[in-house]
């Protein structure tokens, strides 16, 4: 504490003058006193106290406690931290993202060129036929339409001091792991749900035929989740033998509503069509992904998707702009990407864009 006035200052004399008599009267001084050094100092410079005192030199009076040495007796440097006191662990933990699996369920192709032709098969004329002795043999003819399909840039760029790239490796690698992240997670967006609108692709929700549930509907009681599926499984299949459906996927609200569906009784439903996780009906493994809303619905043969790119994720480093007198460095990662189905083949996958108005249409009145 702090005593600037002068009464203040007399009752501090007055007291130092009493501790110094008893100290002076004490028969003996442990070496070891914490009074052997005040004793000496009070003896040797009282008469100088009092002296300055009296002139009206002191102003200020300030006595400390001793205490214990803590981790808050440490004072942070000029750049706020106090480096002594912390210890990496190494870790960083990233933000949570998406789960990426549409490239590893559709076919994938590596191009040279930033545009593909492929050749589709069209309804000719005649075709094969009956014939008694002596008859016309039946004749018929193949169409061929060439289709050509442009891929688009997918792109993502950091810009990072070189201060920053000075940092301990993982966090470096930490920086470089989410820009190439971003960069799979938007081509995963683009391959599901792009528009077709350049530069988007058309991804595999615009080449799926339209649910279409006429031939079965107000034909199954109380229907559930399962139950379209399975119904879509049957629409694929009628489009053509050679479609087996391989891959359905939901959000992850409507996998949770097939796993939690009860009778009234309250045990859980399982058809007979469905594996004993769930996870597997009418042959179909289902997947569930953020990409897609509660009410939407895909089911079909990916083996019929084809995913083409015209090289590896491209990533260098460069200046840009004023990066040079900034100490700037930027990181662009890069690739050209596309999405095709043949149109002999989008009868392969079906898209339910309104779940709940489905399910009402295929219960039974």
């Amino acid at each position: 504490s702090q005593m600037t006035n002068a009464e203040t200052i007399n009752g501090l004399t007055a007291k130092m003058d009493e501790l110094a008599l008893q100290i002076a009267e004490k028969s003996t001084v442990e070496n070891n006193s914490p009074f052997a050094e005040l004793e000496q100092v009070l003896i040797e410079k009282g008469d100088a106290i009092k002296n300055q005192k009296t002139q009206g030199n002191i102003a200020n009076v300030t006595i400390k406690a001793v205490g214990p040495v803590l981790t808050t007796n440490v004072t942070a440097g000029a750049g706020g931290n106090v480096v002594a006191m912390t210890q990496s662990t190494g870790e960083l933990y990233a933000t949570a993202d998406n789960r990426l699996f549409a490239e590893s369920i559709m076919n994938s192709m590596r191009v040279d060129l930033d545009t593909i032709t492929y050749i589709d098969e069209v309804n000719g004329e005649g075709g094969a036929g009956m014939t008694s002795e002596g008859g016309t043999k039946s004749q018929g003819d193949v169409d061929y339409v060439e289709r050509t399909v442009a891929l688009q840039n997918v792109t993502h760029f950091i810009k990072v001091s070189t201060k920053m790239l000075r940092q301990p490796s993982y966090i470096v690698d930490a920086v470089r792991s989410k820009l190439l992240r971003k960069l799979q997670l938007k081509k995963q967006e683009q391959l599901l749900s792009g528009d077709g609108t350049a530069p988007d692709i058309k991804g595999i929700k615009e080449w799926a035929t339209a649910y279409d549930g006429t031939d079965f509907n107000g034909s199954v009681v109380e229907p559930n989740l399962n139950d379209l599926i399975r119904v879509c499984v049957a629409l694929i299949s009628k489009e053509g033998d050679d479609f087996v459906p391989n891959f359905v996927i939901v959000s992850h609200k409507r996998m949770a509503d097939m796993d939690l569906k009860k009778a009234t009784d309250g045990h859980y439903v399982l058809p007979p069509f469905s594996s004993l996780d769930n996870r597997v009906v009418a042959g179909v493994r289902v997947i569930a992904s953020n990409e897609f809303t509660d009410a939407e619905l895909l089911v079909g043969d990916f083996t019929k998707a084809n995913y083409v790119y015209n090289s590896d994720i491209q990533l260098s480093i460069n200046l840009d702009g004023n990066d040079f007198t900034k100490n700037l460095r930027t990181i662009l990662a890069e690739q050209a990407i596309a999405l095709y189905v043949s149109n002999n083949e989008t009868g392969a996958f079906v898209l339910v864009d309104d779940i709940d108005t489905a399910l009402t249409d295929l219960a039974t009145a």
